[in-house]
């Protein structure tokens, strides 16, 4: 990480949330996603992810849901959010799906959404990438 192509983008966090979430290891420090020519890394706390460029096939942004207003939430199913608070996410829908480590495990997701200090910065950002790598 650190290299001139690599955009790091900060995760939006709640002032009154931060201190609850960097006591759970998922503060400013451990949590972040890094935009490179080639792929997307994700991570919070114990999650981590990276999703090539070629599988995102859908971006959105959309309202984050009342049961996730903090964390990294996951419905089992593929679907995962991280945010540090409340507000809009960047929606990433993938295929195929990728592989995400937490505590250990592996599991698939297929739908990534989250919340940034500056989404529409970052949508200009993929964007522009998606274009110049033809998809």
């Amino acid at each position: 990480m650190g290299s001139a192509e690599e955009v790091p983008e900060q995760v939006r966090f709640s002032p009154r949330l931060r201190w609850l979430l960097r006591a759970l290891g998922m503060g400013p420090k451990r949590t972040g996603l890094v935009l490179t020519p080639y792929e997307v890394r994700v991570k919070a706390g114990g999650f981590q992810t990276t999703v090539p460029l070629d599988h995102i096939v859908a971006v959105s942004e959309c309202p984050a849901p009342w049961w996730a207003q903090a964390g990294v939430h996951t419905d089992f199913r593929g679907r995962w959010i991280i945010n540090g608070g409340p507000g809009r996410l960047v929606r990433l829908g993938l295929s195929p799906s990728v592989e995400a480590r937490i505590l250990g495990m592996r599991l698939p997701v297929r739908r990534l959404d989250v919340g940034l200090e500056d989404n529409a910065g970052f949508l200009a950002r993929l964007s522009e990438l998606r274009k110049s790598a033809g998809e």
